[in-house]
């Protein structure tokens, strides 16, 4: 299969997934087996499984480290997707967030020192 014929299928395969989003019903939602606590260590630490039924995820940290994350694959420090930002005390909620209704793969985190503390919150459709 050549390149153009590969980036055609991977854009249909795109849009069709965008497409049945709009087709879901919402009403039938409930939380996901990733919805919870999760301690990120400096060893890469799986956060959220992948799920094909996700509509929405957020991920936030409550930690007073950042935690760098990364979509689909072990988190290293260097080779990341994003870095949530430190939280100002333990549970005050201001800490970086993640969210996305776009992304149904597996996320990792990974910490520099220390733990840090992320809570997860996974709407997934009952379909």
């Amino acid at each position: 299969m050549g390149l153009s014929n590969r980036v055609t299928e991977l854009l249909e395969k795109w849009y069709n997934r965008i497409a049945s989003l709009s087709t879901r019903d919402e009403q039938s939602a409930t939380l996901g087996d990733n919805d919870g606590v999760v301690s990120v260590t400096t060893a890469s630490t799986l956060i959220a499984s992948a799920n094909t039924d996700r509509l929405y995820i957020s991920i936030k940290n409550d930690g007073n480290v950042q935690v760098a994350i990364k979509l689909g694959g072990e988190a290293e420090l260097l080779s990341r997707n994003d870095i949530l930002a430190i939280a100002s005390g333990t549970r005050t909620g201001d800490g970086g967030v993640y969210d996305s209704k776009i992304w149904y793969g597996s996320i990792y985190g990974i910490v520099e020192s220390g733990t840090a503390d992320v809570t997860v919150t996974e709407i997934v459709s009952e379909l």
